[in-house]
């Protein structure tokens, strides 16, 4: 649920109301950000493909709590507007060890991830991704583990559909990535014991 702040606050008080929260902060409001077992497990399971290709090709992979304030170009009403993809990638040579960010990372990601819970509101979900768009992301994927399918969605406007035969690729974005949806989300039988 949405709590309205009364009055405008400072970066470092907004930093120190969302510190430890799982909460985005959209058009004035602290937004908590709620995710399924099945969602994060995938979320998971996606940032590890992605991870185990940055230990060879380099770049940065990180996970559903990493913060992003780079919206005020794209959202110039909202200048301290935050979002947390839920999976998140920045290309080698944009972001070094020691430019790394304590906090809200200022950079645009080249890709983000958005995985579908059951509490999203699929507008949310549109929204958000029109606004990662604007911002200069490159890449968005929407992932829906329901029906075990991804959305690409292109800076150019173009979106492709793939469902779990199809192979999802990083494109010119994470040039080399390459992984069947299969390996995206979970087996039939993967959470069963003899």
């Amino acid at each position: 649920m949405p709590s309205v702040l009364d009055a405008p606050l400072t970066e470092v008080e907004l930093d120190r109301r969302l510190d430890g929260r799982r909460a985005e902060f959209v058009d004035g409001e602290i937004v908590e950000v709620q995710m399924g077992w099945e969602s994060e497990w995938v979320a998971m399971n996606l940032a590890a493909l992605l991870w185990a290709y940055c230990r060879i090709h380099g770049g940065w992979v990180n996970g559903s709590n990493a913060s992003y304030r780079c919206f005020q170009e794209a959202v110039p009403e909202d200048p301290f507007r935050i979002r947390k993809p839920d999976v998140s990638y920045i290309a080698p040579g944009r972001l070094t060890r020691a430019g790394m960010p304590t906090g809200h990372c200022d950079l645009v990601p080249d890709l983000v991830a958005e995985v579908v819970s059951p509490s999203d509101q699929y507008a949310d979900v549109i929204d958000k991704v029109e606004e990662y768009l604007r911002a200069g992301v490159a890449l968005v994927w929407v992932v829906e583990p329901f029906t075990e399918t991804i959305a690409v969605h292109r800076r150019d406007g173009s979106v492709s559909n793939l469902r779990r035969q199809d192979l999802l690729s990083g494109e010119s974005v994470v040039p080399g990535f390459q992984c069947t949806l299969a390996e995206v989300f979970p087996a039939a039988d993967q959470m069963e014991t003899n």
